[in-house]
Order: C-alpha cells, then structure tokens, then sequence
C-alpha cells in the first residue's frame, strides 16, 4: 500500500489533498466558514487558503492546527501528524479505526479481507458517505462522486468497480430506466472497512497521508 500512495501523493497534491480532509471535517461538524472562522479566531479567507491548498497556506502555525485539532474533532488526527507535538490536544480516546485482516463471508466462515483502501477508495468512500448523510439527500452516482472529489468519471468508474469487487459498495440500478446506478454501501460496510462514520474515514485518510512521500514541512513556532 505504501507503494501504491508513493505514487499517487506526490509533494503538489499532499497540500490539496489535506486541505479536502479539512474542509471535509468542517461539514461533518456542520459548521460554515464563517462559523469556524468565530470558533477559532482565523479569518475565513485563511482557512478558505487552507481548504483549497493554496500557496499562501502551505506552512500553518502549530497555533492554527492546534485551534483546527480542538475546533473539529474529525481533524484532529491530521492535526497531529502535521504537527506530532500536538498529541496532548489531539489525543483520542478510543483507538483509531482499522482495516480489518478478516472478514466473515455470507456461509459464516472467515476469509483473509479482500479489502485494500488506498488514497483513492478512502477519498471516494468519504465521498459517497458525505453524499449519503447531507440533509439533502443527492444520488450517489458516478457522476455525483466525480464531482465531490474533484475527479473525472473515467477515474472514479475503476476505483467503484474495485470497492464493488471488494465488496465494500453495492451497485443499484437507476432510480429510473436509462439513469445511471447508484453506489451504496454493502450492509456489512463497517465489518469490511472499520468505517463506521465518517470521521472514521477521515482518520484513516490521515493515516495514509502520514506515509506520503512528501517531505514534513518545517513547523512554525
């Protein structure tokens, strides 16, 4: 798996792809640029910077992520691989989710886990997930999850058909004939992936992003 996110996080998308789990965190905690900027006494148009990856926002301060760590509780363990001085603030108290090894198959016997989450199906998994749980309710298309990563459909169709072999999605027809299908997911989901919300997701991403190839940028005091 190392291999696999070496290629495909190299130093340019590390920022970007960082800057999505926040802005990722933020909805999951229901709060808009605005209201983040009041709980943590940054301005919008820095944590927009952040969010976007931009230049400008490529080196926060141990005092911007530790006020982002206590903010957003999904941020935290990204917080702290940014920053691993901040493990007093961003300690968890339950222990971070993983994949499982195993899996228990339909006939109740235990199998070796034919899942493997790299960057790709994490991004995507916290898309869908995003997708289904937003109090409006959009139709997790190839299409719709395209347009949240930020992706082409031609990428994105490869990583669904991956996650439905897995068994990790279930792929439904159209909600009319002609409609493209719709993605969820599988019953036994959280069994399969260790996801069971999507903060879950969220700190597996981090985890991932931790083992990047991208050099840890100098901390600021």
């Amino acid at each position: 798996m190392r291999d696999e996110l070496t290629s495909e996080l190299d130093s340019d998308s590390w920022q970007l792809n960082w800057g999505a789990l926040l802005r990722t965190a933020r909805q999951v905690s229901g709060l808009s640029l605005n209201e983040l900027s009041a709980v943590t006494g940054l301005s919008k148009g820095y944590l927009s910077k952040l969010e976007s990856g931009h230049p400008a926002a490529q080196n926060p301060s141990r005092a911007t992520l530790a006020a982002l760590a206590r903010a957003l509780p999904s941020f935290r363990s990204l917080a702290h691989i940014l920053d691993p001085s901040l493990a007093p603030i961003t300690a968890f108290a339950t222990a971070a989710p993983q994949v499982p090894a195993v899996v228990r198959e339909a006939d109740g016997h235990l199998e070796p886990s034919p899942v493997k989450l790299g960057w790709r199906e994490l991004e995507t998994l916290i898309a869908l997930i995003t997708l289904e749980e937003a109090a409006t309710t959009q139709p997790a298309t190839r299409i719709a999850l395209s347009r949240a990563v930020g992706r082409p459909v031609a990428e994105i169709e490869p990583i669904l058909d991956a996650l439905v072999r897995m068994g990790v999605l279930l792929r439904c027809p159209g909600r009319s004939h002609g409609m493209p299908p719709l993605y969820q997911r599988a019953p036994d989901f959280a069994a399969r992936t260790g996801i069971a919300r999507l903060g879950d997701a969220l700190i597996l991403a981090a985890a991932l992003l931790s083992q990047s190839a991208a050099a840890p940028r100098k901390r600021m005091p």
